[in-house]
C-alpha cells in the first residue's frame, strides 16, 4: 500500500540502493531540494520541494530537462538555485519560504509562535537572492535590498 518515497536523506547511496532494488515498483521523489538533479538522474520522478514555492517555473523547468535525459541543463538549473536552496533551510522550515513568498507578493509573513520571523542577516542574504534570480521586481518593498 505504499505509493512511492519522499527521500529527503543526502545520502546519495541509500538513494541508488532504494531504486535499484524497487525499480519502477516504487516510485522515489527527492525530498530534499539540492537532491533533485542527483536523485532524477539515478531514476526518481522528481521532487517534493520547498523552494519552489518561491520558483516554480525553475524548478519545473529542471524536472521537465530532467525527466527528458537532458542532465546538463537540469544540472546547469539546480546549480544556479544552489544558494537561494541553502537559504530556504538556514533557519527551521517554514520560516524562510514564508519569508520569500512574501519578498515575492505571495503572502503575507505573518507566523505563529513558536515560529518567529526570519532573522535579519538571512532576510538581507534570501532578499539579495531573489533580487540575482529576477524577482526584484516583485519583492515586498519592506525589505531593503542593498
Amino acid at each position: 500500500n505504499i505509493a512511492g518515497v519522499k527521500e529527503a536523506s543526502t545520502d546519495i547511496e541509500k538513494v541508488l540502493r532504494t531504486i535499484a532494488l524497487c525499480g519502477d515498483a516504487l516510485p522515489v521523489w527527492a525530498g530534499n531540494d539540492a537532491m533533485t538533479v542527483p536523485v532524477m538522474a539515478l531514476g526518481g520522478k522528481g521532487v517534493i520541494s520547498v523552494a519552489s514555492n518561491v520558483f516554480p517555473r525553475e524548478f519545473a523547468a529542471m524536472t521537465a530537462s530532467a525527466q527528458s535525459g537532458d542532465f546538463t541543463d537540469a544540472a546547469k538549473l539546480q546549480r544556479s538555485l544552489v544558494d537561494v536552496v541553502e537559504l530556504m533551510f538556514c533557519e527551521v522550515n517554514p520560516i524562510p519560504v514564508k519569508a520569500a513568498c512574501a519578498m515575492v507578493g505571495l503572502c503575507k509573513n505573518r507566523l505563529r509562535l513558536p515560529l518567529v520571523p526570519l532573522e535579519e542577516p538571512w532576510e538581507t542574504a534570501l532578499a539579495g537572492e531573489i533580487g540575482r534570480l529576477g524577482l526584484k521586481q516583485s519583492i515586498n518593498r519592506q525589505i531593503h535590498i542593498k
